[in-house]
Order: C-alpha cells, then structure tokens, then sequence
C-alpha cells in the first residue's frame, strides 16, 4: 500500500488485498485502510472492470500501481469521496493513462482538480514517464473543466469523445514560480540548417522525429522543381519562381515518407496562437508560414508571404524561430512581429497556416519513392495548366523580359532584386535548379539508373545557364543597357528546350522502372 498526500486529500492504492476486498466487501476495505466505514457499493461495470485490474495486479506485484486503483479520502471527514486509477503500465512513447470518479455530493469542489494534480506529479517523478492521457466524452462539461485544471489539452476527438493529454515537458513549464517570466524552449530540439525556407522549417520538424535527410533530398521528394511567372497590376515587377505552389512542398514530403501531417488554419488571431502555443507546450516544434516581411531579424524588407519557419519556442516578449541559414537559422521576433506576419494577406498568404508532422507505424522504401517523387515532378513540368508555368513559362519570361525593360521605371531596382531572389533569396541558387541537380545526383547514388545520372549531368548545365541569367540581369540593371536582356532572353530561350528534354529523361526512366 502506498499513500500520497495534499492539503486536503489521501490518495491511497491498493495493493492486491484491499483491491480484492473493494470488489467483494467495501466495508472490510475501509475498516482496513482505517477510514469511516460507509454503505458505498460500486456499480457492477465497475467492478468487472477492478476484476481485471486485479487479476493482473496479482500478476505483476512489482508495477501494480500503474493497474490497481487509487481511493481519495477526504482528510477532515477521513472518508473515501472517490478514486483514480491508471489504465495500465507505461506505452513505448512513455504515456500513462488515467480515469478518475468523484462521489456527487463531492463534485465541483476542487477536490478531484487536487487529486488528479497529486497523481500527475507523482507519475512524472519517474524518469520513463513522458506524458498523462485521458478520455471524456463530449458532453461531460465538468470533467473538461477538471482536465484544463491541471493543465490538460484535446489534441484528438471522434463523434462522442475528447482525448486529453500533458507532457512532462509541459508540466515543468506550467509549474514556474511565480513571479518568474513565461518562457517555453522545447528541450533538446535541433535546427535544420538548409538554404531554403521551407525545406528548412520542415526538415527541422523531420529532425526531432528523427529523420535526417539532405536538403535536395527533401527538395527532391517534395516533387518542388517548376518556374512560374506571374505578373499583377498591383506588383511593382514580376514575380520569377523556380519551385511548385507553396504548401505542397511539404505535402509531397510527408507523403513520400508515410508521415501524418497535420495542418491548421484560421482567420482567428486567438486561435492561430493556441494552435502553436499548446503544440509547443506539448513539446513538438510546429511550422509557420507567413509574410517575412514583418520579421525582425529580415534586414531587407519586402513582402513575401509564402515564407517558411519552424518555431520551437517562446517567452512573454519574443518567439524563438529556426530560418534558413542566410537568415541567421536560429533566430527570434517579437510576438506582436509574428502576429502580424502571420495575419499578412496578399499574393501566396494563408489564415495564419501552422503544421506539425507526426511519426506513423508505416515504413517507407526511400528508394521507390525517390523514383515516385522524380516521376511525378517530371509529369507535372511536362503538364503545364497554363503558359507562365514550366518550360512554357520559360519561354514566355524570355519575351516578356525585353518588354519589361522597355516599361520598367526602374530598371536597376526591378533587375537587380529579381537576380537576388533568384539566386540568394531562398532558392540555393540558380532557381532552385543547384538543389534539384544535387537530388539527381543522390539519387543516382541510391538507384543506380542511369538516366538519372543523365539527367544529373544536364542540369550542372542548367544551372550555369541560370546563374548566367541572373548576371545579365545585375549587367543590365548597372548598365541600363538592353544588350543584356537580349542575351538573357536567348539563354532562356535554350533553357527552355534543355529542362523540357532533362524532364522527358527522367519521366520514361521512371516509367520504364515500373514497368
């Protein structure tokens, strides 16, 4: 037998004996454990239940505590008011679950909120316990109110029921003096040090789950290669990206490798918020996209809201982020900062999207789905829905570009900042084209096919030809000279043809492959 005490209450557990005589004779149990003796008769679900409970009590004498039940006795009344118990012995995650009852009369008097806190703390003073789970179902409003008490959170549902949770890491945070400031940091968490936001944020998510991927590798199984052009009234010039529509970077990811991604958005500030405050309290680093512009640590503002972060922490002033490594990777902004960039509307923006990736029993062979990622992309690009996008896009941008600097007002400002976002804001260089070459040479490595490696080899080409792009536009915005655009135009004009042929290539070896 073993007792934990609060102010008010005894939490007592049976050992094999008294959880017998709970079951056949209450009154011989309370005489035992020296408390009023009382009339009290379970109800006979419950007692089918405790006769389980024992029976494996009596086979495992050493962990019984986390299989036998618990009484509650009132301390100034010595009277047994209700009881607790543990569903069982720690899971591999080293999650416990609880259930719980209180007597009517000593309902809603805080006594079940003291004897649950009391059996919480107790719980987490073992080393191989990680977090307390609960149940209740939808209606039981009191019992909610309970489990919120002590710190408590949904983090799953069906029809009927709640699912409740704490983590350790939690309760540490949730038990700070008082007095002392708000401060989260999710412990021992590792950023990912990548060149592109997106892959960056989620691939520091992959890593505390414990998947360590290069960041052409990710690229790659994001299915991320593309271009876009896109051009609004409301644009001061048009818009140049190498990649696929943000968000689905991510989405490819987890597919690829049998990951569960869990996605949320809301027009509400206040639940944005909760949404990446209760994962963080929980002890899972979460992703943001939002506008970059109202970042503190992004010296050379201007507004792009389909940037990525992974955020694994925060105190009462500032969030504690991981950027890309141009970006400085383990960086910070004010929480007001991050408001705001999350709220931003305009081109690429969402309701304040966060995410989390959670790990699933299913496996995954990297080898098939790199075929399968390199499959689809190729597909995709040779698709396109609309002339600005893939190798049409291209080669549109090529005519479009002369006609740009006839009009720009400011060609130097319009050419020179397009280079920069082509090669350094994000992209890993040369439009993303640096990243998708070194996934086809990894790939290579791991498949063996050689039209990979064929491929490899023209985008090293491709590449150089981007990289040549982007100078002429810096040449033509330092020279005003449009000799430059002439030349760029022509390149893209070749580049077209080559990335078109390079993901031909790679779609029949994919196909063939299945075959």
């Amino acid at each position: 037998m073993f007792i934990l005490e609060t102010e008010k209450l005894k939490l007592i557990s049976l050992d094999a004996q008294n959880l017998k005589w709970s079951i056949e004779d209450r009154r011989k149990m309370e005489k035992n454990l020296g408390v009023k003796i009382t009339d009290t008769e379970l109800e006979e679900p419950v007692k089918k239940a405790m006769r389980t409970s024992l029976k494996i009590v009596l086979e495992n004498k050493k962990d019984y505590l986390w299989f036998t039940g618990w009484e509650i006795v009132l301390k100034k009344e010595n009277r047994i008011i209700g009881g607790l118990c543990f569903k069982g012995s720690p899971d591999e995650k080293g999650r416990v679950e609880i259930g719980y009852g209180m007597q009517d009369e000593y309902r809603c008097k805080g006594y079940t909120t003291e004897a649950i806190k009391e059996l919480i703390n107790w719980a987490f003073s073992f080393n191989n316990i990680t977090g307390i789970i609960a149940e209740t179902e939808k209606d039981n409003l009191p019992s909610h109110r309970v489990l919120e008490k002590v710190g408590m959170q949904k983090y799953q549902e069906n029809e009927k029921m709640f699912w409740w949770r704490i983590n350790k890491i939690q309760k540490k945070f949730m038990s700070k003096k008082k007095g002392e400031a708000e401060k989260m940091i999710i412990k021992d968490f590792k950023p990912f040090e990548g060149q592109h936001c997106e892959t960056t944020a989620t691939g520091s998510l992959l890593l505390h789950q414990g998947i360590n991927l290069s960041e052409p590798m990710l690229f790659g199984l994001g299915e991320g290669l593309n271009f876009i052009i896109w051009n609004m009234k409301t644009m001061d010039f048009p818009f140049i990206g190498g990649r696929i529509r943000t968000d689905l970077l991510t989405q490819n990811i987890t597919r690829h490798l049998n990951l569960k991604l869990n996605v949320w958005e809301t027009s509400s500030l206040k639940k944005a918020w909760e949404n990446v405050k209760e994962n963080i309290n929980s002890g899972i680093p979460i992703g943001i996209k939002l506008d970059c512009y109202h970042l503190d640590y992004f010296t050379n503002k201007f507004h792009f809201a389909g940037h990525y972060v992974a955020m694994y922490g925060y105190d009462e002033n500032n969030a504690y982020l991981v950027d890309t490594i141009q970006q400085g990777g383990l960086v910070k902004t004010s929480l007001k900062n991050l408001e705001l960039a999350r709220n931003e509307k305009g081109p690429m923006s969402s309701k304040n999207l966060s995410y989390t990736i959670g790990a699933t029993n299913k496996k995954y062979n990297l080898k098939k789905e790199i075929m399968q990622a390199i499959g689809n992309n190729a597909k995709n690009y040779l698709n396109p829905p609309i002339q600005n996008i893939s190798y049409k896009g291209i080669l549109k941008t090529s005519k479009e570009i002369i006609k740009w600097f006839k009009r720009s007002k400011d060609v130097e400002g319009d050419f020179k900042t397009t280079a920069m976002l082509m090669e350094k804001a994000g992209t890993g260089g040369a439009l993303f084209r640096n990243l998708y070459r070194d996934f086809l040479k990894e790939s290579y490595q791991k498949t063996k096919v050689e039209e990979i490696n064929e491929s490899y080899e023209m985008f090293i080409n491709i590449a150089r030809l981007w990289r040549a792009v982007s100078k002429l536009f810096i040449k033509a915005g330092d020279e005003k000279d449009i000799q430059y655009i002439n030349k760029a135009s022509e390149i893209l004009v070749e580049l077209s043809d080559k990335e078109k042929k390079a993901m031909n290539i790679l779609l029949n070896s994919c196909k063939r492959e299945v075959l």
